[in-house]
C-alpha cells in the first residue's frame, strides 16, 4: 500500500532539496516554530472568538514551512 506514496515522495525529493537549499542559503526565513501542529495542540474559544497553541515543549526556530507539512499531514489523515 505505501509504493504509490514511496514513489511519489522519489519523484518529488527536489522539493526537499531546494528548500533545503533556500534555508541553507538564508533565503527563506528562519523563525520560532511550533514543530507539532496537529489539530490536538490548538484550543477553540467560541465565546470570544479566540484560538490558543498549546503543548510548547517543541518549540524551536525552524521554518514555517515545515509546520505547515506537519499540520497538513495530520489533519488530512484518515486514521
Amino acid at each position: 500500500m505505501a509504493k504509490p506514496d514511496i514513489q511519489f515522495a522519489i519523484e518529488n525529493r527536489s522539493i526537499a532539496v531546494q528548500i533545503t537549499t533556500l534555508l541553507n542559503s538564508n533565503t527563506l526565513p528562519v523563525r520560532i516554530t511550533h514543530n507539532d501542529t496537529k489539530l490536538d495542540n490548538i484550543l477553540f474559544d467560541l465565546k470570544n472568538d479566540c484560538t490558543y497553541i498549546i503543548n510548547l515543549d517543541t518549540v524551536m526556530k525552524g521554518s514555517i514551512l515545515f509546520d505547515f507539512g506537519d499540520m497538513v499531514r495530520s489533519i488530512t489523515s484518515l486514521a
